[in-house]
């Protein structure tokens, strides 16, 4: 029984830290009428640079399955912006097909997320040397909750809406708090199963 804690123990902790990319934005869905997007304190996983109102950043694979309405505007507040280059925040949102390489919005999984107008300086920049995002948006989505991802789903951020950029990091869903209290379940057994092991 001991060996089995501490397989499963081993499970949960190699699943919880395999990644590709940094998370750099965590997403809590629990209230479809205000998705929430923060930003966390971790690097870009490449450089670049680019504008903030024509090119923003792509969630690839948001959605599970194409939106009726391609274009979500008007509903993105918050303070979401990149650490270096623009002093605008992240204000309109649509989708689109990442993959089809269009650049044009339209039924599609993925978001992009841009700025608004042309207001200060809109250059975003991304950098392995420093934070990426820094603060939340808040989108209203209620009109997509059968498209809305599931808790724990994660996929890549790519500067822009074409294809050729490097991916700059990852998005994750943040699990509901039953799944924290699973988890703690599972490490309670685990302590428990070895505390008998030691006294056996």
């Amino acid at each position: 029984m001991f060996r089995n804690a501490l397989t499963i123990l081993s499970l949960l902790t190699l699943g919880s830290t395999a990644s590709f990319a940094a998370i750099l934005l965590e997403i809590d869905i629990s209230d479809p009428s205000a998705v929430t997007f923060t930003a966390t304190s971790n690097n870009a996983s490449s450089d670049s640079s680019l504008n903030a109102s024509s090119n923003g950043f792509t969630i690839e694979g948001f959605f599970l399955s194409n939106p009726t309405v391609d274009y979500i505007d008007g509903n993105v507040t918050g303070t979401l912006s990149p650490v270096t280059g623009t002093t605008q925040t992240y204000a309109i949102a649509g989708t689109f097909d990442y993959l089809s390489g269009t650049e044009t919005f339209g039924p599609g999984n993925d978001l992009n997320v841009t700025a608004n107008g042309n207001a200060g300086s809109n250059s975003q920049v991304f950098s392995t040397s420093s934070t990426a995002f820094t603060g939340t948006a808040v989108m209203d989505l209620s009109s997509y909750v059968a498209n809305l991802p599931l808790a724990g789903a994660s996929g890549s951020i790519y500067p822009g809406y074409s294809l050729g950029p490097a991916v700059i990091g990852e998005w994750s869903v943040v699990p509901e708090p039953s799944t924290y209290a699973l988890g703690a379940g599972m490490l309670a057994l685990c302590a428990l199963a070895l505390r008998q092991r030691l006294r056996a």
